[in-house]
C-alpha cells in the first residue's frame, strides 16, 4: 500500500475517525486550558445540552456541537489545529495524520501528504490507518445512500479568489462523483464583504 495520497486541496478536510494513539507530537489536545499535561487513557463522560443530528457520521453532519466532539475527541484530520487561541498559533494548521505539511504543487491542485506511521483506529478496529482509508471516505460520498442524507453542499468563489482553482477542482471530483451542490461564483476575491454576503445567503438555508 503506498503511503502517498495524492488528492484535491478540499479532501484535507475530509475526517478518518481514529484513536488517538498518544505522542507530544499530536496536535488534537496533549494540553490543557490551564497548561497542565492532559492524562491519556480513561473514559470520557459528558452530558450533552443538545443532541447529535446524524449519529457522529462525518459525512451527515453539520452541527456545530456534533462538529466539535468530532474536532476535539473523535475524528482526526490530515490537519489540525493546536485548540490554542489565535494569537498563539490557533488559527495555523498543523499535522495531524499528516506526517508533515503538505507538498502542493505549482497550480495549486494536487496536495500530496505522507501519512504518519503507527495510527491507529479504535475499536473494533484496531487496525493502522492506510491510504486507502481516505479514498474510501471519498468514494463513501458517491453512495446513493449517502449522497441523498446530504441536505445542502454550498460553495461559492469570488473570480478574482487565490482560491478558484482548487475551488474548480473540487466540484469537477463531485461531479465525477454525481454528488449534488450549489456553487455561485461572484466578481472580487479572498474579502470580508464577500465572506459576509456568502455567510448571509448561505446560514438561512441550513434551516429550510
Amino acid at each position: 500500500m503506498k503511503r502517498y495520497l495524492r488528492i484535491a486541496a478540499l479532501v484535507a478536510v475530509l475526517a478518518v475517525v481514529a484513536a488517538a494513539c498518544g505522542g507530544s507530537d499530536e496536535p488534537s489536545g496533549n494540553a490543557t486550558t490551564s497548561g497542565q499535561a492532559a492524562p491519556t487513557g480513561g473514559t470520557l463522560s459528558t452530558v450533552m445540552t443538545q443532541d447529535f443530528f446524524h449519529g457522529l457520521d462525518p459525512t451527515a453532519e453539520y452541527y456545530s456541537v456534533s462538529w466539535e466532539f468530532l474536532r476535539c475527541c473523535m475524528a482526526r484530520t490530515m490537519l489540525s489545529y493546536n485548540g490554542k487561541p489565535a494569537e498563539e498559533g490557533g488559527g495555523d494548521p498543523q499535522p495531524d495524520l499528516a506526517a508533515d505539511m503538505p507538498t502542493v504543487s505549482e497550480d495549486g491542485l494536487t496536495w500530496t501528504f505522507t501519512i504518519k506511521d503507527g495510527v491507529m483506529f479504535g475499536d473494533p478496529l484496531n487496525r493502522e490507518i492506510t491510504a486507502q482509508d481516505f479514498v474510501n471516505s471519498i468514494n463513501r460520498l458517491s453512495d446513493p445512500k449517502i449522497n441523498d442524507r446530504i441536505r445542502l453542499f454550498w460553495f461559492a468563489t469570488g473570480k478574482d479568489d487565490f482560491v478558484l482553482p482548487s475551488t474548480k477542482a473540487a466540484l469537477a471530483m463531485l461531479d465525477q462523483h454525481k454528488i449534488r451542490y450549489s456553487y455561485k461564483e461572484t466578481e472580487g476575491g479572498h474579502t470580508w464583504p464577500n465572506w459576509r454576503a456568502y455567510l448571509n445567503e448561505f446560514a438561512p438555508l441550513l434551516f429550510r
